[in-house]
């Protein structure tokens, strides 16, 4: 900007349609309360029901599925992992495999 340009103000433009003045509620009707308000004053804490999200015991001997999960990959196409273990030069490997089946 030239240093001998003047600023022009602007104006805020001119509101459209009726002025909306107050509070208003823009997610809905007021939530009613959980907990009863005291009737002497004291200060009243309540929460809401968590059940759902608590951890469940879990059995006491896990329950092996029949067979490894196999993975769709398309009308004629499936994947499946496993894990192997055998012999390679008198050492014994743990390798995991993946197994791929197409249909034709």
């Amino acid at each position: 900007m030239p240093a001998d340009a003047v600023p022009v103000p602007i104006e805020a433009p001119a509101p459209v349609g009726p002025s909306i003045t107050g509070r208003f509620n823009v997610l809905g009707p007021p939530v009613k309360p959980r907990c009863p308000p005291s009737p002497n004053g004291e200060i009243v804490v309540c929460a809401q029901n968590n059940e759902q999200f608590r951890l469940r015991p879990l059995p006491d001997r896990y329950e092996q599925k029949e067979g490894p999960p196999e993975l769709k990959l398309g009308e004629n196409a499936s994947a499946k992992v496993e894990v192997e273990r055998g012999g390679v030069g008198g050492v014994i490997s743990n390798r995991v495999m993946m197994r791929m089946k197409l249909k034709f």
